[in-house]
């Protein structure tokens, strides 16, 4: 019998949103941002990071789903499939962008000069270091910093999932999590790019 793909049909319109809060701000905001008699519509289009969060609160929900229902028809997670299924389904495009981005734009035009680290971003840690030192700007390579992040979730939680579920504390390492991102990033140091200051929103989606 063909396994059923699971699909949350409305959570399409969500994601639709979320990327148009993340794609106005990314084309417009700048340039909205200058002219001062549109100042009133600034902070609609400058709303980006909004979806970055929303899209980070989905892939939490839709992991721990996929998890969930593993270990319930199984009564255990096999995470080296989790690991390979992961793998497929994304690193072909992100390495894709990787590679166009870092070796063949940059042939053609000085805008997309790349002075970042090759090793940061093939290893999914990129966004520590999404400024480059401050040498140069890299927008077409900086994008990648929140898959990053999802990245390194993807790696922990399923070895975290599976202990908690033996423990059955899962709803309490969630809520923990979340608290102890959230504390971190309002009351110690807060860095938009950091993976402990955003895993909170990958937590209340779980």
């Amino acid at each position: 019998m063909k396994k059923k793909r699971l699909y949350f049909q409305r959570l399409d319109s969500l994601r639709t949103i979320a990327f148009l809060i993340v794609f106005f701000s990314h084309t417009f905001y700048h340039s909205i941002d200058s002219y001062t008699y549109l100042n009133y519509i600034s902070p609609i289009f400058g709303s980006g990071e909004q979806g970055v969060r929303i899209f980070f609160v989905l892939s939490g929900f839709l992991i721990t789903y996929l998890l969930l229902i593993e270990n319930n028809i199984n009564n255990k997670i096999d995470i080296i499939s989790f690991y390979i299924r992961r793998a497929l389904r994304i690193w072909p495009l992100y390495y894709l962008i990787l590679i166009t981005g870092i070796f063949i734009l940059p042939k053609f035009s000085s805008v997309f000069s790349f002075c970042g680290d090759y090793i940061q971003n093939l290893f999914f840690l990129n966004n520590f270091n999404v400024h480059e030192s401050g040498k140069c700007f890299n927008p077409h390579i900086l994008i990648s910093w929140s898959v990053a992040i999802e990245e390194q979730f993807y790696l922990i939680w399923p070895i975290i999932f599976t202990f908690s579920m033996k423990k059955k504390i899962l709803p309490a390492v969630c809520i923990i999590g979340f608290i102890l991102s959230y504390s971190y990033s309002v009351f110690y140091e807060y860095d938009y790019f950091s993976s402990f200051c955003n895993i909170n929103y990958l937590f209340i989606g779980c």
